[in-house]
């Protein structure tokens, strides 16, 4: 009596127990040898006093700190009080450290670049409507005084096209003195109000031209978008990183990889590049990414909410970006490679 007597049925549970417990090991061990290039460290940056934090664009100065002591990490992005807010890390994963202000108030989904010793913050004035990016600029190695250098560098586009609504998003790069691009995010009537990316050049950074066969990414019909755009190139070769807002793993939030020569053009080529796994701090959405090569790494800076606060985590690949876009070999051109990975380290 009382006894507990050993049946069939308790082997068979046992074997299950057993058999689902191994394939749960080989299956992590499997994304431990780089069959997929990403590896989410997990949030890095959620200070109390801010619930909400998007669009990071992160840097690296071995002479700039303001904050700590150099080298550090800059962090610029979105906080509370519709502003652009400034941080710093020694390491780019723990402790960053906030500015004591928000370095352009009333701007927000902002670009920054530095070129020579000076700043360069292209960002969307939120303060007023959301239909112009201004240009700010801060001087002198100075990360932090910004002041506006031209107002509305980028504007709606008139009525009746892709992006005659809103502007979101924009990511900058300089090729050269005279080369500079933009991929930019908006909505327009046309398509039913559909996140959308675009592009823009420009001789000087100052006055920029829309791209004539514009958006890039064709001519999107919801719940299929382009959004939040990050831009680089290797050469002649153009690529960017957008959110979807596709389903991918059960998640809404999946970051695809675009890429052309002819940066004028409908971008032909989009693959899934990273995956959110859809739970804990990203149960709502992913969104906003930005590259950062920190060796033969890359860091991958993202925004995540869980439905209630918005928090900026960290993805880390074993490769470069220019592997990552497969510009080189060694690396993955992404195709099949989505990583749904949870939190493996962090906070």
């Amino acid at each position: 009596m009382g006894q507990h007597r050993v049946s069939i049925r308790d082997g068979i549970w046992d074997r299950q127990f057993q058999m689902k417990l191994v394939f749960g090991i080989l299956v992590a061990v499997a994304r431990l040898v780089a069959l997929e290039p990403w590896v989410v460290y997990g949030t890095v940056y959620a200070p109390v006093s801010e619930t909400f934090l998007q669009e990071p664009t992160v840097l690296y100065t071995t002479t700039d700190c303001v904050v700590l002591s150099n080298p550090c990490f800059q962090m610029y992005y979105t906080g509370n009080s519709n502003a652009t807010w400034y941080a710093e890390s020694a390491d780019g994963k723990t402790n960053w450290t906030r500015y004591t202000s928000s370095v352009v108030a009333g701007h927000t989904e902002s670009s920054v670049l530095k070129i020579g010793s000076t700043y360069y913050f292209y960002g969307v004035n939120t303060g007023v409507d959301h239909t112009k990016i201004d240009l700010y600029t801060s001087s002198a190695n100075n990360p932090v005084s910004f002041t506006l250098n031209t107002a509305a560098v980028l504007t709606i586009g008139t009525a009746g096209t892709w992006d005659d609504t809103l502007l979101w998003n924009n990511s900058v790069i300089r090729v050269d003195a005279t080369h500079w691009y933009m991929i930019y995010e908006a909505t327009g009537t046309t398509h039913n109000g559909t996140f959308e990316c675009g592009s823009a050049t420009s001789s000087d950074g100052i006055t920029w031209v829309k791209g004539s066969l514009n958006p890039t990414s064709g001519p999107l019909t919801a719940p299929a978008q382009c959004g939040n755009p990050w831009l680089t190139n290797f050469g002649a070769s153009f690529y960017y990183w957008a959110g979807a807002g596709q389903t991918c793993a059960g998640s809404t939030s999946q970051f695809t990889l675009s890429s052309t020569t002819v940066f004028n053009s409908v971008w032909p080529s989009v693959v899934p590049a990273f995956c959110s796994d859809g739970m804990g701090a990203e149960s709502s959405y992913a969104a906003d990414p930005t590259l950062i090569q920190v060796g033969s790494q890359t860091y991958m800076y993202y925004a995540a909410s869980n439905g209630v606060v918005s928090v900026i985590r960290l993805a880390i690949a074993n490769q470069t970006i220019a592997q990552l876009v497969g510009a080189t070999t060694g690396g993955s051109s992404y195709s099949g490679k989505i990583t749904f990975d949870g939190p493996v380290a962090g906070n």
